[in-house]
């Protein structure tokens, strides 16, 4: 199994420094990783594209867990990017809770922490001018465009136009939602984050769904359940495809932004041995097995 090429462990000694200092460099010129971390890196970053886009729609809370505690590159990476920083007092909140202009909510950030700066817009558009989801056939699009930029040179970005992969596939944008006599359904469109250090591209993730994934119960934390679909993740920098089929993925805790059971199988690009990643029982717990390898587990800290 060759899962893994130059993204390297110290991400997870430095992730702070990584933006600010010289630490960066070095881990952007190490050379190996363990094979799991960037299996978990592709699938938790399936988990907080799905669920990110259900709570900006819900107007669910923003995660404020502990950074110090993340697993994986990807876990690391989400507690970065903009929506964890937008829950600060000089931010704006969500797009869901801004008024509606004709059929589209948005919200423009512009504010800091410490010494990283938020900057960029996030946009709901609905096919209702009332910005309603209230009828089956209704539906609304999330698009994204915003960095994070520290003050040494590192800058993170999340985008849902011109996104590319490794293979040279353009598509996008964003993440569409459709109100459904049985829930909703959710397409993905076409999502990418970057990281970038001195002009140096060191981590890239880009998504989209090949199946439409199907909602029940509602976009609530305390009730969603992903049943179905299937969406895949370009790991542009490693270079490898990973395609991943949910399976009653559920949501049961308006305090918990990650689900609680369910499961997503998993096929990779670049070899022919399976994952399966199995979620619970307790908030952000993940068991991921790849092929004959032990079992990787962990507590995912953050989401989009």
């Amino acid at each position: 199994m060759t899962i893994r090429k130059k993204i390297a462990p110290l991400f997870l000694v430095c992730f702070v420094a990584l933006m600010f200092s010289n630490c960066g460099k070095k881990a952007a010129d190490a050379d190996s990783t363990d094979d799991a971390d960037s299996s978990v890196d592709v699938s938790t970053s399936a988990v907080t594209a799905v669920g990110g886009a259900m709570d900006e729609e819900s107007g669910g809370g923003f995660s404020m867990n502990s950074r110090s505690k993340a697993t994986s590159v990807a876990e690391w990476m989400q507690s970065l990017l903009s929506p964890v920083i937008a829950w600060a007092a000089d931010c704006s909140g969500r797009a869901k809770s801004q008024s509606c202009t004709a059929g589209v909510r948005s919200v423009t950030y512009s504010c800091s922490i410490g010494a990283a700066s938020l900057s960029g817009t996030v946009a709901l558009t609905y096919s209702d001018a009332g910005c309603a989801m209230s009828t089956n056939g209704y539906n609304v699009t999330r698009t994204v465009d915003t960095a994070i930029t520290g003050r040494r040179g590192g800058s993170i970005k999340n985008k849902s136009t011109g996104v590319t992969d490794f293979q040279g596939n353009s598509y996008g944008a964003g993440v569409k939602m459709t109100k459904t006599a049985a829930g909703l359904d959710m397409d993905i469109l076409g999502v990418e984050k970057i990281l970038t250090k001195d002009s140096k591209t060191v981590f890239d993730i880009s998504k989209k769904s090949t199946s439409t994934l199907k909602i029940t119960g509602g976009l609530d934390r305390a009730s969603r359940t992903i049943a179905s679909g299937t969406l895949e993740i370009y790991h542009n920098v490693a270079k490898f495809k990973a395609t991943h089929t949910f399976s009653n993925v559920k949501w049961t805790s308006a305090g918990c932004c990650y689900p609680t059971s369910g499961s997503m199988t998993i096929a990779y690009s670049n070899t022919s041995d399976a994952g399966t990643m199995t979620f619970g029982p307790g908030c952000g717990a993940y068991s991921l097995v790849v092929g004959s390898a032990a079992a990787k587990t962990g507590t995912m800290t953050e989401c989009e």
